[in-house]
């Protein structure tokens, strides 16, 4: 009886859930993510969901930022020592796999 009812249960959900159904609500909240994204103030979310939306062409801009990011905490913090150990490792990375400087 258990059975019966779950496949029963299995034949709505699959009534219910057209293709068209479905790619209105994935329309749904890629609009309501993208609302999300947009509305913040760091670069960071708005080159990760263009990635995702774009497929992999926007990779090397998501590694920018977050190349840009530590840079600006390393620069921005008091200790002088995570500048002569970070600043050159990041530096080498960018080099490494071809990663542009934002500023």
């Amino acid at each position: 009886m258990k059975k019966q009812l779950i496949m029963w249960g299995i034949q709505i959900l699959y009534s219910v859930l057209t293709p068209d159904l479905l790619a209105g609500l994935w329309k749904s909240v890629v609009a309501y993510i993208k609302e999300k994204v947009e509305g913040t103030d760091t670069k960071i979310d708005d080159y990760i969901f263009n990635a995702i939306m774009g497929g992999g062409g926007e990779l090397n801009g998501i590694l920018a930022v977050g190349c840009e990011f530590i840079e600006q905490k390393v620069l921005g913090s008091a200790s002088k020592v995570d500048d002569v150990l970070v600043l050159p490792a990041l530096n080498l990375f960018r080099a490494a796999f071809n990663i542009p400087d934002l500023e």
